[in-house]
C-alpha cells in the first residue's frame, strides 16, 4: 500500500499489512484496533516519531513488528502491553537512547530482535538479559560510548550480530560465557585474544579487526567448536596463509573465508587447509587461480568460491600437471575477466555438480572444455560474450539438468546443438537470436523451464519444438513475434504447457491473436499478453484455454475496442485477472461472469460508473482494485457503493478513492465511500427539484440580466468584436505542428485508410496529388500513438498536435466509443480556437437515425460543407486534389474550390 499520509479502515480478518514506504508520521490511538486477526505488520521506512501508548491494544495475534528506517527516539510505555504474541521486533535505523527505561521489552517473548543503526548506550542495555526466550540479536554499529563495560546477553543466543562497534572488549554476565552458533563481529578493534575469552562460537566474523588470528587459532582450548571463520588479511605476504591452514587443520574447522588479501596470488599455499569442507577467498585481487599444488590431491575440500577477483585464466595449481580435488562439488567463478574456456579445464574435478562462469568475458569455449564433468547437474554461463555454440561443446555434460546462457551475443541456434537429454532448464533469455533452426531443441525430452525473452526472434513454428512434450514454462516476451491466421498454430506440441508469456512484443506489439494460435494448449494455467496492442477478441482466441487460472493483459496501448461478452466468462477456471490500463470505459457485469474469480484488477481504466449487480457474477471475489479510475460520485455508482462497503470483497483502497471535481471552483474532496445516500434515495424528487431549482434560477438572472445589465450586455458585444480582431491576426500568424492532420476513423475501415488515404496522402508525387504535390504526414492511433500512455492522453495529444482534423464518417463510425471521444475534443479545439479545423469525409452515405447522437457534428454539417467519396474512378482524382486543399498542402497547380472549407 503507497501514497499514504493516513491509516484507514481495513477488513477485520486481514493478517499482513504492508505499510512501508510511506509518509505516516504519527501512529494514533486504536489505529489497528480494528485488526484483531492481524499477524505481520511493516511500517518501515516512513517518518514515524511518535507512537501512541495504546496504539496497538487489541493485537494480541500479531507475531511480526518491523518499525525499522523511521524517526523514533523512544518506544513508549504500554505500546507492548497487548504484544503478548510478538516473536520478531526490528527497530534498526532509528534514533533510540535507551531500550530499558520504559521497560516495554520486559513483558515480550522475543525470538528475534534488531537494534541496529541506533543512538544505544551499552551500559543500558541489562534488559537484554531478560529475553531468555532470544535467538537472534542484530546489534550492528548502536553507537555504543562504553567499548569496554560488560554486556548482559542471554546465553541462548543462536545468532549475534555486534559489527560496526568499535568495541575493544567485552565480557558477559552470564556465568560459562555466551555460547552461539553465529557471531558477528567484524569492524570492531579487538587486538589480543584475550578479548574473546568468553565467546565459543561454531560461526565466526572477525574481518576488519587488529587481531593476530593465528595466535587465536592456535589457542586449542578457545572454542573448541569452531566450525567457520571469516577473517580479512591485510599483508603483503602470503606465509600467514599457510600458518593459518595449519592451525585450522589442528582444530578441524571446516570453512573459511578471507578477504582483503592484498597478493595477486597463493601460488599453491593453501594446499595445506586439509581440514577445509568449504573456501571462499572472494572479493581479492587474485590474478591467478593457482591456489593448490598439482602434486598431490585435496581429499577434503567440497566447495570453492573465487568470486570478484582478476583471475584471467582457468589454472588451479602450481607445477606440472592438472589439479586434483576428487570431491569438489561446486565451484564458482563469478565476475573474474576469464575470456576463454581451454579443453580439460576442470579435469581433475570428478564431482563436480555445479558450476559458475557467469559476469566473465568468455567469447571462446573449447570443444572438449567439460571433459570430465560427467557428474555436473547445473552450469551457469550467463553474462559473457559467447556468439557461437558448436555440437560438442556440451556433449560430456551427460547429467546436466540446469544451463543458463543469458546475457550473452548468441543470433543463431544450429540443429542439435542442444541436444542434452537430461536438462530440466534451458535460459537463453537477453542474447539477440534472431533464427532458431528446426531441431535446435530436439532430444531434450525432460526440459521442462525454456525460456527465449529479449531476442529477436520474428516468428515460432511448432518444428521448432519437437520433442517438447514435458514443456511447462515457456517465455517469449520482449521479441518481434506476429502471428498470422494463415500458419499452423505454434504451440500445438506442448501440451503440458503450464504458463506462456507474449508480453512486449516489439516494435509495436501483437495486434490480433488468431482463433487456432492457442490450439493444443488445454493444460495451461498462465498466460501474460501486456504490454502489446491487441484491439479486437471478436474470433474469441481464449475460449479454448479452459484450464487457466492467470490472465495478464494490462497497458494494451490504444485499448481493447471489441470484447464479446463471452471473453472471459469461458474461462471457467480462472482465479486472477489483471486488465490494468485495458482501455475500459464501461463494464457489462455479465461480461466478467466468473464464478471462480479471486482477484481482479481493473487499475487505469476510463471507469465512470460500476454497474450495482457487479458483485453478483463474483461470488468467490476476494481482491478488488479499481484505482485511477474517474469513478464519479453519482447516484449510478451507488449500489456499488453500498456492495463494496457490505460484502466481504477486499476493494483496494476503498475509503482512499478520491472522485473527479466537477467544478474548477470545487475544493472539497469527495470520497466515493462515503456516497450520496440521501439524494440518491428518491430518484423523482431529486429530478423534480433540479428542475425547479433551474427554472427558478433561469428567470431570476435573466429578468434581472435584462433589467439592470442593459448597458453590460452592449459593452460586452463591442468587447466581443475586438477580441474577434484580435482572433484573425492570430490566424496570420504562423504556427507548426507535429503532424498535418489526426485521422480519426473507425478500425473496421482500416483497409480503406492505408490502401487509399495513406498511399494518397503521404506519398508525394502519388496519384492523389499530382508530379508536384507535397507529402502530408497523417497521425493514425494504430501506428502514432505512445506506447505506455493512456489512450485518452494519447487522443488529446494527438488531435492538439495536428494542424487538422480529418474525421473519416461511415456507419461504423457511429458504433465506436473511441471515434465519439475524438469528435468530441476536436469538437471543443474547433470552437476553442474558432478556425476551420475540422474536415469531414463520409465514405457511405449516414443512416438519419445515426446523427441523433451526434448532435453537435451535425450541427456542424449543417453549417459547413464536407467530402463524400465517389465510387466513379474518374472523380476520386477530383477528390484527393479537394480534399488536399480542404487539407491547406500546397501544389503545383494550386486549384481553387471555393465551395470546400
Amino acid at each position: 500500500m503507497k501514497n499514504l499520509d493516513d491509516i484507514s479502515e481495513l477488513h477485520s480478518d486481514t493478517k499482513v499489512l504492508n505499510l512501508s514506504n510511506n509518509y505516516l508520521s504519527v501512529i494514533r490511538a486504536n489505529d489497528f484496533n480494528s485488526l484483531p486477526a492481524l499477524v505481520e505488520l511493516r511500517l518501515d521506512l516512513n517518518q514515524i516519531s511518535s507512537i501512541n501508548g495504546t496504539a496497538f491494544h487489541g493485537l494480541s495475534s500479531l507475531k511480526i513488528l518491523n518499525l525499522s528506517y523511521n524517526s523514533l527516539s523512544v518506544f513508549p510505555r504500554g505500546a507492548a502491553v497487548s504484544l503478548t504474541n510478538l516473536t520478531h521486533l526490528f527497530l534498526s535505523n532509528n534514533s533510540l537512547r535507551t531500550l530499558c527505561g520504559q521497560g516495554f521489552l520486559h513483558s515480550l517473548t522475543l525470538k528475534e530482535l534488531d537494534i541496529s543503526l541506533n543512538q544505544l548506550d551499552c551500559g543500558n542495555m541489562s534488559c537484554l538479559a531478560k529475553l531468555t526466550s532470544l535467538n537472534i540479536l542484530w546489534a550492528r554499529n548502536i553507537n555504543t560510548k562504553c567499548p569496554e563495560s560488560p554486556l548482559s546477553l542471554t546465553l541462548n543466543l543462536s545468532q549475534l550480530d555486534l559489527s560496526d562497534n568499535k568495541l575493544t572488549n567485552f565480557s558477559f554476565s552470564a556465568s560459562g560465557g555466551l555460547i552461539s552458533i553465529s557471531v558477528d563481529l567484524s569492524g570492531n578493534l579487538f587486538s589480543s585474544p584475550e578479548a574473546l575469552a568468553n565467546l565459543s562460537p561454531r560461526s565466526l566474523d572477525l574481518r576488519n579487526n587488529p587481531i593476530n588470528v593465528t595466535q587465536l587459532l592456535l589457542d586449542l582450548s578457545w572454542a573448541p567448536k569452531l566450525q567457520s571463520i571469516t577473517i580479512s588479511l591485510k599483508f603483503t605476504s602470503s606465509t600467514s596463509i599457510r600458518s593459518i591452514c595449519v592451525a585450522l587443520a589442528s582444530r578441524h574447522t571446516r570453512s573459511l573465508k578471507l578477504t582483503d588479501i592484498r597478493i595477486s596470488g597463493t601460488h599453491g599455499h593453501f594446499q595445506n587447509c586439509s581440514s577445509l569442507y568449504h573456501l571462499d577467498v572472494s572479493w581479492n585481487k587474485f590474478m591467478t587461480a593457482t591456489l593448490f599444488s598439482c602434486q598431490k590431491p585435496l581429499w577434503s575440500l567440497r566447495s570453492l568460491q573465487m568470486d570478484h577477483n582478476h583471475i584471467v585464466s582457468l589454472n588451479f595449481c602450481t607445477g606440472k600437471g592438472s589439479v586434483s580435488l576428487p570431491n569438489l562439488t561446486s565451484l564458482s567463478l563469478r565476475s573474474n575477466r576469464i575470456y576463454r574456456v581451454p579443453a580439460e579445464a576442470f579435469n581433475g574435478m570428478p564431482k563436480l555438480w555445479f558450476l559458475s562462469l557467469a559476469g566473465n568475458r568468455i567469447a571462446y569455449i573449447e570443444k572438449m572444455a567439460f571433459l570430465g564433468l560427467g557428474q555436473l547437474n547445473e552450469l551457469v554461463l550467463s553474462e559473457n560474450a559467447i556468439s557461437v555454440l558448436y555440437n560438442s561443446t556440451f556433449q560430456n555434460l551427460s547429467k546436466l539438468t540446469v544451463l543458463k546462457l543469458r546475457n550473452n551475443r548468441l543470433k543463431r541456434l544450429f540443429a542439435h546443438v542442444l541436444s542434452l537429454p537430461t536438462l530440466i532448464k534451458l535460459d537463453l533469455g537477453s542474447n539477440a537470436i534472431e533464427v532458431i533452426q528446426d531441431g535446435s531443441f530436439k532430444g531434450m525430452p525432460n526440459l521442462t523451464d525454456l525460456y527465449l525473452d529479449r531476442n529477436n526472434l520474428q516468428k515460432v513454428t511448432r518444428e521448432m519444438f519437437p520433442d517438447l512434450r514435458r514443456l511447462q514454462v515457456l517465455d517469449l516476451a520482449s521479441n518481434d513475434l506476429k502471428f498470422s491466421p494463415r500458419e499452423v498454430p505454434p504451440f500445438g506440441n506442448l501440451a503440458m504447457l503450464r504458463s506462456l508469456k507474449l508480453q512486449r512484443q516489439q516494435p509495436h506489439g501483437i495486434r490480433s491473436l488468431p482463433s487456432d494460435l492457442f490450439t493444443g494448449l488445454g493444460q495451461l494455467r498462465e498466460l501474460y499478453l501486456s504490454n502489446n496492442k491487441l484491439y479486437d477478441l471478436d474470433n474469441l482466441p481464449l475460449s479454448k484455454l479452459t484450464n487457466l487460472t492467470r490472465l495478464e493483459m494490462s497497458d494494451m496501448c490504444n485499448g481493447v475496442a471489441r470484447m464479446p461478452n463471452t471473453t472471459f466468462p469461458s474461462l471457467s477456471r480462472l482465479n486472477t485477472l489483471i486488465l490494468e490500463n485495458f482501455g475500459l470505459n464501461e463494464i457489462e457485469a455479465e461480461s466478467f461472469k466468473i464464478p471462480t474469480l479471486y482477484d481482479l484488477v481493473l487499475t487505469n481504466n476510463m471507469l465512470q460508473t460500476i454497474p450495482a449487480d457487479f458483485g453478483e457474477f463474483l461470488p468467490r471475489l476476494h481482491h478488488l482494485d479499481i484505482r485511477f479510475n474517474p469513478l464519479a460520485c453519482i447516484c449510478a455508482n451507488e449500489g456499488f457503493r453500498l456492495w463494496a462497503l457490505q460484502s466481504r470483497v477486499h476493494v483496494i483502497l476503498f475509503y482512499q478513492i478520491k472522485c473527479p471535481s466537477t467544478s474548477v471552483m470545487e475544493n472539497k474532496t469527495q470520497l466515493l465511500a462515503d456516497g450520496q445516500s440521501e439524494v440518491c434515495r428518491d430518484p423523482t424528487e431529486r429530478l423534480a427539484f433540479s428542475i425547479s431549482i433551474t427554472v427558478v434560477l433561469a428567470l431570476l438572472v435573466g429578468g434581472l440580466g435584462y433589467g439592470k445589465g442593459k448597458w453590460y450586455l452592449m459593452y460586452a458585444y463591442y468587447m466581443l468584436r475586438i477580441w474577434l480582431k484580435e482572433i484573425q491576426l492570430h490566424k496570420a500568424r504562423p504556427k507548426k505542428y507535429r503532424y498535418d492532420a489526426f485521422v480519426s476513423y473507425s478500425s473496421q475501415d482500416e483497409e480503406w485508410v492505408f490502401t487509399e488515404l495513406v498511399p494518397h496522402l503521404e506519398r508525394a508525387g502519388d496519384a492523389g496529388g499530382g508530379p508536384g504535390a507535397r507529402g502530408c504526414q497523417l497521425c493514425l492511433h494504430h501506428r502514432d500513438f505512445e506506447p505506455g500512455k493512456t489512450i485518452v492522453s494519447n487522443i488529446v495529444e494527438a488531435i492538439y498536435s495536428s494542424r487538422k482534423t480529418l474525421c473519416l464518417v461511415s456507419p461504423r463510425y457511429f458504433n465506436s466509443e473511441w471515434c465519439s471521444m475524438e469528435v468530441q475534443v476536436a469538437l471543443y479545439r474547433l470552437f476553442d480556437e474558432k478556425n476551420d479545423l475540422l474536415v469531414l469525409v463520409f465514405l457511405e452515405p449516414p443512416p438519419p437515425w445515426a446523427l441523433t447522437s451526434f448532435h453537435r457534428l451535425h450541427r456542424v454539417m449543417r453549417r459547413r460543407t464536407y467530402l463524400e467519396w465517389p465510387r466513379e474512378a474518374g472523380e476520386q482524382h477530383v477528390f484527393w486534389a479537394r480534399l488536399r486543399l480542404a487539407l491547406q498542402l500546397p501544389e503545383r497547380e494550386d486549384p481553387e474550390d471555393p465551395g470546400l472549407i
